[in-house]
């Protein structure tokens, strides 16, 4: 049964832009709840293209989206002290992308990790900003539901009101 104030922030194909994280071993040493930008250089990627305009949270890494400029401005006055946004990578169309990084483990707050390695959880604070400012590409899950299932079956998973 979920827990009705967490929830398991998802990403959505919504094919527009995408990138394929590098060989998986990167993610063991890094977006794991600390600080990078002191040591940030993105890793090397190429951006492939959908036909449809970008969303708002990008495909990448489930524990380290790409959001656009719209996001990290209204995340990072929320939750100045529990994200940091990295540069990531300009768009041909000149649009700047960031990784969200998150940076605790607290479940108190309202974006959080289970322990470094885990996927991102979110309480509806989040959800409500994500409404408010319309943004596209993901999706608000059940944690303890079986997402990957779901998705494969084509299904919605996403569990909170008005995410577009």
């Amino acid at each position: 049964m979920m827990n009705n104030d967490i929830y398991e922030l998802n990403l959505k194909d919504t094919g527009g832009i995408y990138f394929m994280p590098p060989d998986l071993s990167y993610f063991e040493n890094h977006f794991v709840c600390q600080r990078e930008i002191d040591n940030w250089t993105p890793p090397p990627i190429r951006e492939k293209r959908g036909g449809k305009r970008p969303a708002d949270f990008i495909s990448w890494m489930l524990r380290a989206p790409i959001v656009r400029s719209r996001v990290r401005s209204a995340l990072s006055s929320e939750f100045p002290d529990d994200l940091e946004f990295l540069p990531f990578y300009t768009t041909r169309l000149g649009e700047d992308l960031f990784v969200m990084n998150v940076l605790n483990t607290d479940r108190s707050k309202s974006i959080f990790k289970a322990d470094p390695y885990s996927m991102i959880y979110v309480r509806s604070r989040f959800g409500e900003l994500a409404v408010s400012h319309r943004f596209t590409g993901l999706a608000l899950a059940d944690p303890s539901a079986d997402n990957v299932s779901k998705i494969l079956r084509g299904q919605d998973i996403n569990m909170f009101p008005g995410i577009v």
